[in-house]
């Protein structure tokens, strides 16, 4: 990637240094974006796991997102709608 890339992580609590810099490591490597700059964001609300966005493309290990992949996923092997409780 060229250019100027905004980069949020989102999560319950801040990384430790180590969790940090294994996020810029990743970052690095997949958008070919040396010493990313990242926007660490506080939020309760994903209760746990983090989501990380770089420019348009989005990372979601939060507790919701991971629930939702799996939802998606077995609605497409069983092409069944599944409902969730918060539906």
């Amino acid at each position: 990637m060229i250019g100027e890339v905004n980069i949020s992580l989102t999560c319950v609590t801040p990384p430790d240094e180590l969790h940090l810099e294994q996020i810029k490591n990743f970052i690095s490597k997949k958008f070919g974006i040396n010493d990313p700059h990242i926007n660490i964001i506080e939020d309760k609300n994903i209760e746990n796991g983090f989501i990380l966005d770089v420019g348009s493309h989005q990372f979601d290990w939060s507790a919701s997102g991971r629930m939702r992949q799996l939802k998606n996923r077995l609605e497409e092997m069983y092409d069944i709608p599944i409902k969730t409780m918060d539906q």
